[in-house]
């Protein structure tokens, strides 16, 4: 039964302009799903077409376990007449193109919210965390919806789009991109009033060619920002002068010399920081000076729509860390679990966060491959191998074939306390005799190498 319907399967079919298939009196969807295993009755089934599988093979589970409708390429149904025989029940969207089609249904829906201030998040790296930032001080102040998770890509960010409801007055957008024209597409569905770049760095950048080329999509996120919105950047952003070319919203800069009323802030370690804004001394819990940076940028943003400063700073500190991103998971041995992704900036970052770190214990770095670094992946791992081996780290654990070439460089700056594993199943079966007792553990590298698979042998 449903409880509140997002909208009937016939005005979906409306909104993306597919052909609709079913009952006279349409059924109602309560959510839209790309999961044919999360069908647990009412909800629309889009089915895409992956590197290795094509949900539209999904369709009849979908319908079967309680879809009350589903998307669908015409040429599928033609070759599975069979799926007819749900019409009396479910309904069947026919498009060119399922993902197109789901982009254009998020679109649609969100027009129908115009009280909702959308501010768009991108970034080579921090956009996720800005995101927990930012939502978690505007959920104080306004009713707020954000992306759950990670879900900021062509295909995630209309799953976001489509949690927006009546009472919600701002939307905080991540928009993550990996390969040429997706922020175009991103920004066509949300359409943000506003918008953040965290930084331009190297992520994706095997799939998008060169910084300046990352650059170049990312500030796709300005172009249709107007005079009434606002383009939000580092003060030390070195592509600043191109990402701003053409950008007709004001411009505001964050940072430790930008952000009015921020006077100091003092590390705790693995604690977070300890900062003075607007006279007062705050906890903020996440770690790393990547975090600061990410922190101020949301007291700037915040500040630009009215956000009072006491519940900008009591959202800083009730800012939970998301799963593999700073998380700090205590047992026998302390890990530093950053796995979820890595390149070579957030990297670098967290080598050296932990090798500056107070700690009585062995400080070890298990590092995973980094991935879509394209022609500059063997000069980004041999930069981070030195970097790691040239540091006080105890032991320094490489992980994945692209580290390989690096290792001869990294044993001879540190002698006997560098191991080298070519996958993940492999550094499983020895990290519990490598750990012991005492030890801190940084856990990071690309999604690809599932490093969080290590961490119950750990802790």
């Amino acid at each position: 039964m449903v409880d509140t319907a997002l909208f009937s399967v016939k005005d979906a079919a409306a909104l993306c302009k597919g052909e609709y298939l079913g009952p006279t009196v349409s059924p109602l969807c309560r959510e839209v799903v790309l999961d044919s295993r999360r069908i647990q009755g009412d909800e629309l089934f889009v089915p895409l077409k992956g590197e290795r599988t094509d949900g539209h093979y999904h369709i009849m589970q979908a319908l079967e376990a309680g879809a009350s409708g589903v998307l669908c390429r015409r040429e599928f149904l033609l070759e599975n007449r069979k799926l007819l025989a749900f019409q009396d029940k479910a309904a069947i969207i026919l498009v060119p193109d399922t993902l197109a089609a789901l982009q254009a249904l998020a679109e649609g829906y969100l027009a129908g919210f115009p009280q909702l201030l959308k501010i768009g998040i991108t970034g080579s790296s921090g956009k996720t965390t800005t995101k927990e930032i930012l939502g978690s001080i505007f959920s104080l102040f306004t009713p707020t919806v954000m992306n759950e998770g990670n879900l900021n890509s062509e295909s995630g960010l209309p799953l976001s789009v489509l949690q927006v409801r009546g009472d919600h007055r701002f939307g905080i957008f991540e928009m993550g991109i990996n390969h040429p024209g997706e922020m175009d597409v991103l920004v066509r569905v949300a359409k943000p009033q506003a918008a953040v770049i965290t930084n331009v760095g190297s992520a994706h950048i095997g799939l998008l060619g060169s910084r300046e080329r990352i650059a170049e999509e990312k500030r796709k996120i300005f172009f249709h920002l107007t005079s009434d919105g606002a383009a939000f950047l580092p003060e030390d952003e070195p592509y600043r002068e191109y990402l701003l070319q053409g950008v007709s919203a004001p411009v505001v800069l964050f940072g430790p010399r930008s952000v009015e009323g921020y006077k100091d802030s003092r590390s705790l370690g693995l604690h977070g920081w300890e900062m003075q804004f607007a006279d007062r001394l705050i906890h903020f819990p996440l770690i790393g000076e990547f975090n600061l940076k990410n922190a101020l940028c949301g007291i700037t943003v915040a500040r630009y729509f009215g956000v009072d400063d006491l519940t900008i700073c009591t959202g800083l500190e009730r800012v939970k860390p998301l799963f593999g991103r700073g998380q700090i998971l205590h047992g026998r041995a302390t890990v530093l679990h950053d796995c979820y992704n890595a390149n070579p900036h957030s990297l670098s970052e967290a080598i050296h966060f932990l090798d500056m770190l107070d700690w009585k214990g062995r400080k070890i770095a298990v590092l995973g491959a980094m991935k879509e670094l394209g022609e500059e992946t063997e000069s980004a791992h041999e930069v981070i191998t030195r970097e790691a081996a040239s540091s006080g780290l105890d032991l320094l654990c490489l992980v994945g074939e692209e580290f390989h070439a690096t290792l001869e460089t990294a044993e001879r700056k540190k002698p006997g306390r560098v191991l080298w594993f070519s996958n993940t199943e492999d550094l499983c079966e020895s990290i519990t005799d490598l750990v012991g007792s005492g030890d801190i553990v940084l856990v990071k590298g690309s999604r690809d190498m599932a490093l969080e698979r290590i961490t119950d042998f750990i802790v």
